[in-house]
């Protein structure tokens, strides 16, 4: 382009950043990020984003928190997306600490959270076994109006089991049908087994007749209070 007397605009720019990021050369759209940046050339909201994602996304946290601080300081807001990229990055590295800050920060500048950015918090604080955050978290969802989908139901109930809570679990089970979602048949089989474990037998087998009721319950020879959920195709189960 330049060769050929074309000059490259900004959206040449952003193009040419999230290629390279996406392509795994992710030093290399720093660096040009860099070199715009030391000329002065106006960048946008979108640059920032591209870049911040990519980075994120390669596990470079601090580069892509060093990246957010040059936002701010050139007056650019971030917006949900931004917010998104950079929790989820956090959430991955461990960094809840950190990615709850982030949080704070979005309610503190009105930016309105969407259903990602409660996934990817709950699903970063599950993961790092504050299963307690993580369910204060879906209260808030609720109470902001923010409508869960199944993934928000999924990442809650295999952190919920996980911690051993399985009346909880299921009781979050229980929500996920009456919204009308499909639950995995992992979700389900981890729910009744919890259930099974805990001594609550008689619980785990009225469920499984609810689902059996409706076609989709296979019973285990080897256990006939547990089971499988599981259709000709076992992915999903509406229950």
């Amino acid at each position: 382009m330049k060769n050929k007397s074309c000059t490259p605009d900004l959206v040449t720019y952003n193009s040419l950043i999230n290629g390279l990021g996406r392509a795994g050369y992710v030093e290399e759209s720093y660096k040009l990020y860099g070199k715009l940046t030391n000329k002065g050339y106006p960048l946008d909201v979108v640059t920032y984003n591209i870049l911040i994602d990519s980075l994120g996304k390669a596990g470079l946290v601090e580069a892509a928190w060093e990246v957010l601080a040059e936002m701010k300081a050139r007056n650019f807001e971030p917006d949900v997306f931004t917010y998104n990229t950079l929790i989820n990055a956090l959430g991955k590295a461990g960094q809840v600490a950190e990615a709850c800050e982030l949080f704070e920060e979005m309610k503190q500048k009105k930016c309105v959270s969407d259903v990602v950015t409660y996934n990817t918090l709950i699903h970063g604080l599950g993961k790092a076994g504050f299963v307690d955050k993580a369910w204060k978290v879906f209260e808030e969802m609720h109470a902001d109006g923010c409508v869960p989908d199944a993934l928000t139901y999924d990442s809650l109930i295999h952190c919920l089991r996980k911690a051993g809570k399985t009346d909880l679990a299921f009781t979050v089970l229980r929500e996920m049908e009456q919204k009308g979602f499909r639950a995995k048949a992992v979700v389900i089989n981890n729910v009744i087994n919890g259930l099974v474990r805990s001594g609550q037998t008689e619980k785990a087998s009225e469920f499984l007749d609810v689902l059996r009721s409706k076609g989709f319950v296979h019973v285990s020879p080897e256990n006939n209070c547990l089971g499988s959920a599981y259709r000709d195709s076992p992915d999903q189960i509406t229950l």
